[in-house]
């Protein structure tokens, strides 16, 4: 794993159904990473847990990660579970997803 600096689109879910997506526009992300060669993108419920180490070493860049995931909640108040940010994070997804 490790921190990963993303920027470029990503894609939201629609509803009703949830299995269509739109591009949106383009934004940053400073977040760690289980696998920066197979899970090239954050989770969210993952992220907490990364935090808690790294808060212990260096509280600023938990603080600076944090707010990357802040910055993504969209006025309903969602926040993506992972996100898939720019390029190179898209690679590694599966055909399936």
């Amino acid at each position: 794993g490790g921190l990963s600096y993303l920027h470029g689109t990503w894609f939201k879910a629609t509803p009703p159904f949830y299995n269509n997506s739109v591009e949106q526009s383009s934004v940053v992300s400073f977040s760690a990473t289980p696998c920066r060669a197979g899970f090239a993108r954050g989770f969210l419920w993952d992220e907490g847990f990364h935090q808690l180490l790294i808060a212990r070493w260096e509280p600023a860049i938990t603080r600076d990660a944090l707010l990357h995931w802040f910055n993504l909640m969209q006025p309903d108040g969602w926040i993506p579970r992972e996100h898939f940010i720019g390029g190179e994070a898209r690679r590694h997804i599966e055909a399936r997803w």
